[in-house]
C-alpha cells in the first residue's frame, strides 16, 4: 500500500511478485513436500525479487 499511495511503481510490482511467491510456497506446502525446500525456495525467490 505504501509504494502505491507514494506512487512508487518499481517497489509496487516488487511487493507484488513477492505476495506471489508467498502464494506459490503456500500451494507447495499442502502437497507433500519437505518444509526446508519450500523454505529455501521461497527465500530464493524473495531475494530475487526484492534486489
Amino acid at each position: 500500500r505504501g509504494a502505491l499511495h507514494d506512487n512508487d511503481e518499481r517497489r509496487a510490482f516488487a511487493a507484488s511478485r513477492a505476495s506471489d511467491a508467498v502464494g506459490r510456497a503456500q500451494a507447495r506446502a499442502s502437497g507433500n513436500v519437505n518444509p526446508m525446500l519450500i523454505a529455501s525456495r521461497l527465500l530464493r525467490e524473495l531475494a530475487k525479487e526484492l534486489s
